[in-house]
């Protein structure tokens, strides 16, 4: 390969890098609910996120609320892992700012049909925002 093929090449392998983003998954996050279970916030609530990274892990974000269901919160997301504007959580890693969380406790979640948490009365405490 000539040198100009080398050179080339390595800015082909540049600008490929560049088009695919190291995007992650949560491992705490769930699909879009259907629209009639969801309320939005008439203003955004001020919350801290306890987010599980696909590969780099556990990590607490502070941002706001913008909606929420019986068992899930919609949380604005700012970062360049995400591929979009808000995620969805469930209730229980979602707390206001200021207001110190409760333990978590392990606890096997039942679903609904269409699969999205349902209320099971385990010890893990509900936080509505």
């Amino acid at each position: 390969m000539s040198t100009a093929s080398a050179d080339v090449a390595a800015a082909r392998g540049v600008a490929q890098h560049w088009r695919s983003p190291r995007w992650q998954g949560l491992a705490n996050g769930y699909d879009v609910p259907p629209l009639r279970a969801q309320t939005d916030a008439d203003l955004p609530i001020l919350v801290t996120v306890r987010l599980e990274w696909e590969h780099d892990g556990v990590e607490l974000v502070d941002t706001v609320a913008l909606g929420w269901t019986r068992t899930l919160v919609r949380v604005e997301m700012r970062d360049s892992r995400w591929r979009l504007g808000a995620a969805w959580v469930h209730c229980g890693d979602v707390w206001r700012q200021g207001v110190e969380p409760a333990p978590y406790v392990a606890a096997t979640e039942q679903r609904d049909a269409s699969g999205y948490p349902t209320p099971t009365g385990d010890d893990r405490p509900v936080r509505r925002t």
